[in-house]
């Protein structure tokens, strides 16, 4: 009986260091996948950057549109990277990436950028990310 109480508490005990590594692995996982997320928004985040100077220096459309592709892609990037946050509900984030990717970029691409329109079409950008960002990241 002692035996099999030993052997009972090893089993236990190798269980418990089975869920305490997979928790580890899962809470690294969890924040490599939270810097993935991040790093496309900071990619995008630069690009706007850019594409402010764009049109502040009145480069136009050749300048705009690579900008607005590389913006689409790291946007699309993190909307595909799984990244639970507290108190976000994971449908409402991914309807409110697809609408920003298909309505704000859509509306954008196929936008004349040129010096009257430019710094309008930008601050309309802007609107676009900020309410995202008023409603995930900073509410």
């Amino acid at each position: 009986m002692k035996g099999a109480a030993c052997g009972f508490a090893l089993v236990l005990l190798a269980s418990c260091g089975e869920k305490n590594t997979a928790s580890a692995d899962s809470a690294k996982s969890a924040a490599d996948r939270a810097k993935k997320f991040v790093a496309f928004m900071e990619a995008a985040q630069e690009e706007i950057k850019a594409l402010k100077d764009d049109v502040d220096r009145g480069r136009g459309e050749g300048a705009i549109q690579p900008r607005l592709t590389a913006i689409r892609r790291n946007i699309s990037a993190a909307q595909n990277t799984p990244f639970p946050k507290d108190g976000v509900d994971a449908r409402e984030l991914a309807a409110a990436f697809k609408s920003f990717l298909e309505r704000t970029l859509q509306e954008l691409d196929e936008a004349t950028w040129d010096d009257n329109s430019g710094r309008v079409l930008w601050k309309k950008l802007l609107s676009g990310c900020a309410a995202c960002h008023q409603r995930f990241r900073d509410g």
